[in-house]
């Protein structure tokens, strides 16, 4: 008999835990509300065509590339030799790398329906994939703020 197991690098949460995990987060969540932050949500994947050539070489080696549905193969080589070009040809979604990449598609795609500066907060969660070790809380604002830092305009809240 096989013993269930999850994935290496992930864990579960008890309820316990998401109770102290999800009162962390909204508190973090109700100060970025009081200083006018305002909250978007993007999809975990984005078209291939928008993630690729956003982070390097190196980076574009590392998204997750998801293959289309139904007959993927239907009318392509798959004795192609490069893994990039097949994969081009058989996936045209990937899991986004961070929200840097997909934050600048919604701003170019909504524009007209945003007041600038427009600022978001940007609490990064690890792809399921790693075992998150920390998590990142940062934030976007378009146009950038001249001067300072994130560091500086977290002391001033």
């Amino acid at each position: 008999m096989i013993k269930p197991s999850i994935p290496k690098g992930t864990r579960d949460f008890s309820p316990v835990e998401m109770m102290r995990r999800n009162y962390i987060f909204q508190t973090i969540r109700s100060v970025f509300e009081r200083h006018a932050y305002l909250p978007i949500e993007t999809p975990s994947m984005e078209n291939l065509s928008t993630l690729m050539g956003k982070y390097g070489e190196e980076g574009d080696r590392l998204l997750f590339k998801i293959l289309n549905s139904g007959d993927f193969t239907q009318g392509v080589d798959m004795t192609e030799p490069s893994a990039t070009r097949l994969a081009t040809k058989i996936c045209e979604k990937g899991l986004r790398y961070d929200l840097t990449v997909p934050f600048a598609r919604y701003v170019v795609q909504h524009q007209s329906e945003i007041t600038f500066p427009f600022t978001r907060p940007s609490p990064e969660r690890p792809l399921p994939r790693v075992l998150p070790v920390r998590r990142r809380c940062g934030r976007h604002q378009l146009p950038p703020q001249r001067g300072g830092t994130d560091a500086d305009h977290f002391r001033n809240i």
